[in-house]
């Protein structure tokens, strides 16, 4: 996701609370109803992992399944709006969190839906005034890997003519309020705590890599952030991986110890004073990811090493010896890319990446007057598309 500057992202909104272990999801959830009417919003994976007699306190509940999408934010607003509620607690991964943060937006801006379902096959990016008065969000995450529990966006899709496009909401606020990140949850299949852990890195590298920080500081908690959820990521290899079917139970907490590192790529300085939109790659694998109808760290997979080799300069030659230095390899994109690769989990990429119609995608909804960086010209678009192709095909 791209990141807001941290020293805008600051005078906009308050550092949620962080609550760690089993049980505290409950405990948020004790507080939101506290608060007078509330809302449960929980992701069907994770139903079942929520006391009955906890689910049934509400005013109401949404079971939320599939993608984040505009019809999804406008009933869940809709429920907002006849139960007056007061807070919502939020039990699910990225797509449920945007849901919630965005039907909460759309309750102070009538607008905010009808534009995104009109222009968002053309922009990229759209920002939502500051807000009024909202609901406050308690945020129990059970996915690694997006932030979105302490991201000040969200990102939402919407369909046209048979294609999907992924829209980024910049939000002043997003009314969260506190965030557990609950061991009970946190029970992830093996791929998605892999992918969770590749795209946080990439996250963090590809910015540092890029984009220099005005604060001293960024750096610095950049190269520990990378350092930890490199270690993460070891210790999920030593585990061995489970083919997917049945969720793994790490004895060690590996999976809310990831979180905890993903949350604070957002909460933390590591992305600071970089500016808006501090990697390209994010707009890349975006449209990627719509394209082929993969998932993001998949197509991260296929375009981060022409990435690194694209934007290489002395400069950034300089701060990718830092990076690798982090992950303990080489300060070269190929070791980097070859360390991260063995982390993500395999996903067959079948469809062909058509590198002139994604890169279109890319210029049309990010560049003009977008945050798209003046070096990505749609000649280099395409040549990093090509190189993805290329390692598609023989991968």
């Amino acid at each position: 996701m791209i990141a807001v500057d941290g020293a805008r992202a600051s005078a906009r909104a308050t550092r949620p609370e962080a609550h760690v272990g089993a049980g505290t999801a409950v405990h948020l959830a004790h507080r939101a109803l506290a608060r007078g009417p509330a809302v449960m919003v929980v992701d069907a994976h994770v139903e079942s992992r929520l006391p009955g007699s906890l689910t049934g306190a509400f005013a109401a509940r949404l079971v939320h399944r599939g993608r984040a999408t505009v019809d999804s934010a406008r009933h869940l607003a809709a429920l907002l709006e006849r139960t007056g509620a007061r807070s919502v607690f939020i039990a699910g991964g990225g797509s449920v969190i945007d849901v919630a943060k965005l039907a909460v937006a759309s309750l102070d801006d009538s607008r905010l839906l009808g534009a995104i379902a009109r222009h968002g096959r053309d922009r990229g990016v759209m920002h939502r005034g500051a807000p009024g008065s909202e609901a406050s969000l308690f945020v129990a995450p059970t996915t690694v890997g997006t932030g979105a529990e302490s991201s000040t966006g969200l990102v939402v899709e919407v369909a046209s003519g048979g294609e999907r496009f992924a829209v980024l909401v910049v939000a002043p606020g997003t009314g969260i309020e506190a965030i557990a990140f609950d061991d009970d949850l946190l029970r992830l299949p093996d791929p998605l705590l892999r992918d969770g852990v590749y795209e946080a890195i990439t996250r963090v590298a590809a910015a540092a890599f890029e984009s220099p920080s005005s604060l001293p500081l960024a750096d610095r908690e950049a190269y520990d952030l990378l350092a930890a959820l490199a270690a993460v990521g070891r210790r999920i290899g030593e585990g061995g991986r489970d083919d997917g079917r049945h969720a793994a139970f790490p004895r060690d907490s590996i999976a809310v110890d990831a979180a905890l590192l993903s949350s604070a790529s957002h909460s933390g300085w590591a992305l600071a004073g970089r500016g808006f939109a501090p990697s390209s790659a994010w707009f890349i694998a975006t449209e990627l990811s719509m394209a082929l109808g993969v998932r993001k760290a998949a197509a991260l997979g296929l375009a981060f090493r022409p990435y690194l080799e694209t934007f290489l300069t002395p400069a950034r030659a300089t701060r990718l010896q830092s990076i690798g230095a982090a992950l303990g390899v080489a300060g070269e994109p190929s070791a980097i890319d070859d360390a991260l690769t063995r982390l993500l989990a395999p996903e067959p990429v079948t469809r062909a990446i058509d590198a002139e119609y994604v890169a279109d995608r890319v210029v049309r909804r990010f560049g003009r007057a977008g945050p798209l960086s003046p070096e990505l010209a749609r000649e280099r678009i395409v040549a990093i598309l090509a190189a993805a192709e290329t390692r598609r095909r023989t991968s």
